[in-house]
């Protein structure tokens, strides 16, 4: 029994020993030599431009989202879009109801002409203009401060020929004296009405501002999210009326890994492709977080994606490539090159005039080229098209 076991023993390490024999010979010659048939499309193994690029994945952002809301409180009177609606700036969302803006507008423009009256402003005077000194208040006071003035000057004459007393000469400077200071006080009135027409007309303003507020308007370019009130409802200051997003252009955010963080800078040039979109879309890096996610350990980026055509919605699921050496190279070949059987790739090496094929490791694909990571070098001549050879892999 114990030199049955040795003997199955020895069996089988020697068919290990056999079958690790077959796999490293396997790496380097799989097949007898095959002389290199006539006619057969050769070519010669040499680095290629080959930019590396951090791959990102990421979603399609509105560039801005904004709430609308009432900057006035009215009444709705008609709201002029709905989901999806496509809007220009200025273009109007919500009209309110307007006859309390109007009249309270008519209400301040009175207000304000009856203190332009009182300064004796006809209507296209400009009160920058305006002189003081002719204002018929101040007009009224000064007739009776010269009045007063003359009275004086002539109680003085006569006080000097002793015609009169000198009560009634200080009589007469007391009069003066409250008529130069019933002239200050008209000049000081009409400061204050200057001041009140201010006031009048700032309240004007706030009033016509009122009556354009209450037709609510897009801020910029974008596309109605959603619709928040309907005609007949009441709003506050600060209540919805729609939500608008701006998708020209969209933003691409994604998160870059930890490991490659350090490599992408803003200005880079990304490659983004999005499922259903016919082309890619090459844009630029524009902004990057200054610090990693904590919670992912990846680092923000953002990139503005064109879409002038409207036809990429906010939300879709985005790749990016970036490109953080446009100058890198690496060893490639044409993909036609290499074959796959079992799991397997290799390709068609010519050796000493013979072909042998030969197990490689392959890695990124661009259109009609393949990389190759191991088992083959730069100078050495590959088949391009096995498939001409004839012979079943």
């Amino acid at each position: 029994m114990v030199g049955a076991g040795l003997s199955l023993l020895a069996l089988g390490l020697a068919a290990l020993s056999g079958c690790q024999h077959n796999e490293v010979a396997g790496e380097t010659r799989t097949e007898a030599p095959l002389a290199v048939p006539a006619g057969t499309q050769l070519h010669t193994v040499a680095l290629r431009p080959w930019p590396r690029v951090v791959v990102v994945q990421g979603s399609l952002l509105g560039d801005e989202r904004v709430v609308v809301g009432a900057k006035v409180a009215g009444r709705v009177k008609e709201v002029r879009v709905d989901l999806g609606s496509i809007v220009q700036p200025g273009d109007e969302l919500v009209r309110l109801e307007t006859e309390d803006f109007d009249l309270r507008a008519q209400q301040a423009e009175a207000q304000l002409e009856q203190v332009r009256a009182q300064l004796g402003l006809r209507p296209g005077d400009s009160e920058t203009t305006l002189d003081r000194t002719k204002v018929p208040s101040v007009l009224q006071e000064a007739a009776v401060r010269d009045e007063a003035k003359a009275n004086l000057d002539r109680a003085t004459e006569l006080a000097r020929k002793e015609v009169i007393s000198a009560e009634e000469l200080l009589e007469r400077e007391a009069a003066f004296q409250v008529a130069q200071s019933r002239y200050s006080k008209a000049l000081y009135e009409v400061d204050g009405q200057l001041a009140l027409l201010a006031v009048r007309r700032a309240e004007l303003a706030l009033a016509r501002q009122a009556q354009a507020d209450a037709v609510i308007r897009a801020p910029f370019k974008g596309i109605v999210e959603q619709r928040h009130t309907a005609p007949g409802a009441y709003l506050q200051v600060g209540n919805p009326v729609v939500s608008l997003v701006r998708t020209d252009p969209l933003r691409f955010h994604g998160g870059v890994p930890e490991r490659e963080a350090l490599l992408v800078r803003a200005g880079q040039r990304v490659r983004i492709r999005v499922e259903g979109h016919p082309t890619v879309i090459e844009t630029d890096v524009d902004r990057l977080s200054p610090s990693l996610d904590l919670a992912n350990r990846a680092l923000a980026v953002q990139a503005d994606v064109p879409n002038r055509d409207l036809l990429l919605r906010a939300g879709l699921f985005a790749q990016a490539e970036v490109v953080v050496d446009p100058d890198a190279k690496t060893l490639a070949v044409p993909a036609e090159a290499v074959t796959e059987f079992a799991g397997v790739e290799k390709v068609w090496v010519v050796r000493d005039g013979q072909l042998e094929a030969r197990r490689v490791e392959t890695g990124r694909r661009s259109g009609d080229w393949v990389e190759i990571r191991g088992n083959l070098a730069a100078g050495e001549t590959i088949v391009a098209k096995p498939s001409t050879l004839g012979r079943q892999e």
